[in-house]
């Protein structure tokens, strides 16, 4: 019933347009734009209040603004009230809009400069045909207000849009960066069915190789890596749709350069440590599954927390390999 009595609020702005035609009356035209404008506060308002919103009321609202928006501004152009670059420009915006939904692009529907800039239009179209009828100012002064609505108005409008895309591009590229080290430069799409050994096959060489840069520096690349896995792990979680996704192997790079603390550097060395490594994080013995599962942590947490076990357990294994026998 409530979202009947909201749709009836919106839908009556369209209804209006046809005896708008039939009777375009200054003194009619101003009661019709300041209703269109109101009704365009009150279905909104009461949509929110009494949570009622819907994807057809919505879409409806859309619409019937556009129509409505429309409509008043070629009958204003008619009596030169308007110009025609603030017609073009104005639903220019509406159609980039439209463009970038249809590409799938995710643009907000509405941020709070979108309705400041709809209280404007409901604002320059009832003042217009308010003083039409009224005769609040003079026509050249009329014309200067008028002006300097539609600059305001195309301004906040287009600024609005630049928001909305921006936002949206800021969050397409930080997909892409979390997707690209999530799965360490894409390593863990090689070999699909075993995404863990897979990144680690490229990138236990490559910190193998830079093994012999400054220990400060290891220390801060590390401390990048931890920083970046909480918070890119998220947005990667939820783009794949997985709690613990297996293609997510940033986890696995980061637990890799805890080798590079140890004081051995040989092959043999590195090599033995890859093995036990991928021995510990796959069989997760000695209470990593515990760990891994324990709800005393958060899930970015317990994801790399997992591998820092498995990566200490091989350390010490390495440890007292060459104790006992002197590698």
């Amino acid at each position: 019933m409530n979202r009947l009595i909201i749709n009836s609020i919106t839908f009556s702005r369209l209804l209006l347009l046809p005896l708008l035609y039939l009777y375009p009356t200054p003194f009619f035209l101003f009661i019709a734009a300041s209703w269109c404008g109101l009704s365009d506060f009150l279905d909104g308002y009461l949509a929110k209040r009494l949570k009622s919103n819907s994807t057809f009321g919505i879409k409806l609202d859309q619409i019937a603004d556009k129509i409505v928006a429309l409509y008043f501004f070629i009958e204003l152009f008619t009596r030169g009230q308007i110009a025609i670059w603030f017609i073009i420009l104005f639903f220019l915006r509406e159609g980039l809009i439209l463009i970038g939904r249809s590409i799938g692009l995710n643009i907000s529907a509405s941020n709070i400069w979108g309705k400041v800039k709809t209280v404007l239009v409901y604002v320059l179209i009832a003042a217009l045909y308010g003083n039409n009828y009224f005769h609040f100012f003079t026509m050249i002064e009329a014309k200067w207000i008028s002006i300097l609505f539609q600059i305001g108005i195309l301004a906040i409008s287009f600024y609005s849009y630049y928001i909305s895309i921006l936002a949206i591009i800021r969050t397409k590229i930080y997909q892409a960066f979390s997707k690209v080290l999530g799965s360490s430069f894409y390593t863990a799409y090689i070999f699909k069915w075993m995404p863990g050994t897979s990144s680690s096959l490229f990138v236990f060489p490559l910190f193998f190789y830079f093994q012999h840069i400054e220990y400060g520096i290891k220390i801060a690349i590390t401390g990048f890596l931890i920083l970046i896995h909480y918070l890119i792990y998220p947005v990667f979680s939820q783009q794949v749709q997985k709690e613990d996704p297996g293609e997510y192997t940033l986890d696995e790079t980061i637990a890799i350069a805890f080798c590079w603390f140890m004081p051995y550097h040989s092959v043999q060395i590195w090599l033995l440590c890859f093995i036990l490594f991928r021995f510990f994080d796959i069989v997760k013995p000695f209470g990593i599954k515990a760990f891994e599962k324990t709800p005393n942590f958060g899930k970015a947490t317990r994801v790399l927390g997992d591998d820092l076990i498995a990566i200490f357990y091989t350390i010490i294994m390495i440890y007292a390999i060459e104790l006992f026998v002197a590698i």
